[in-house]
């Protein structure tokens, strides 16, 4: 269920970004950065 939880965020978030005004670019390279900061903390 984790792991489901996880690919769904992985959309919804990107997402709700983009209709907050965010371009497209900028939110894929901070999302990137999230999860990248996310998995060297060793938080799944």
């Amino acid at each position: 269920m984790v792991n489901h939880d996880v690919e769904l965020e992985k959309v919804r978030l990107p997402s709700l970004a983009l209709e907050f005004g965010f371009d497209e670019a900028s939110t894929n390279k901070c999302f990137d950065r999230l999860l990248s900061s996310t998995v060297i903390r060793g938080t799944k």
